[in-house]
């Protein structure tokens, strides 16, 4: 089936992220947190954190229709997000 996730990056990161969100029918949050959570294997893993010279921090998923921004501080598999919301 056709790639409905494009990334110009060709990165194995890039290509997990792709391949994971094309396994569902329709993206919602918990399958972007789940990707940003995601170990697979030590060249494409997203939520790293082995104590090495890169580490992930915290993550991000931005719904600007809705003006929400939902934030988890620390490694994305693990933690809470916290929702945070635009007013008018």
């Amino acid at each position: 089936h056709e790639a409905r996730v494009h990334g110009g990056f060709r990165a194995p990161r890039s290509r997990r992220a792709s391949h994971l969100l094309n396994l569902v029918s329709k993206i919602r949050f918990n399958d972007l947190a789940k990707v940003l959570g995601d170990h697979g294997r030590a060249d494409e893993r997203i939520c790293h954190h082995t104590g090495g010279l890169t580490e992930t921090v915290a993550g991000f998923v931005l719904h600007p229709a809705t003006g929400k921004m939902h934030v988890i501080p620390g490694p994305c598999c693990t933690g809470t997000y916290y929702t945070y919301e635009l007013e008018e």
